[in-house]
């Protein structure tokens, strides 16, 4: 992964080393990652080593999800995974209610996700999250 901009924050009691660090990616694609490590980092941890620490709290590769516009049939949503990881997928009404929730871990690999159609809405908007990386998006029917 390649990141678009990198913001990042540390907290320190002292000036040799931060004792927390927060980093946030953002993606071409509009997606962003917000990484929180406890570890300490000293001050001249680059760059590529903080990517990498982001890199290993992720699971999330990319979401592809579809038919959009959606009818009757079953929403999907095609996950790929660089790491086992529990996922979180949560789908919202027009007005922001909570229409469906699932969390179950998943395996490191390509998965698809098939969700019947959970209500009668005709726009939802989805959010999966493995705990690091937050996608969002919204299909229409």
């Amino acid at each position: 992964m390649i990141p678009n901009y990198v913001e990042w924050k540390s907290f320190s009691k002292n000036q040799d080393a931060a004792d927390f660090i927060a980093i946030k990616l953002g993606e071409l694609d509009g997606s962003t990652t917000t990484f929180a490590n406890d570890h300490a980092v000293t001050r001249s941890t680059s760059v590529g080593d903080l990517l990498k620490l982001a890199n290993q709290s992720t699971a999330i590769q990319s979401v592809n999800s579809y038919p959009n516009p959606f009818g009757n049939e079953a929403i999907r949503f095609d996950l790929k995974l660089i790491n086992d990881a529990p996922i979180k997928i949560e789908l919202f009404d027009i007005n922001g209610k909570k229409i469906f929730a699932q969390e179950k871990f998943r395996s490191k690999g390509s998965q698809t996700i098939e969700i019947e159609n959970p209500s009668n809405t005709a726009f939802v908007m989805y959010r999966i999250s493995d705990g690091s990386k937050v996608f969002t998006g919204k299909l229409v029917r």
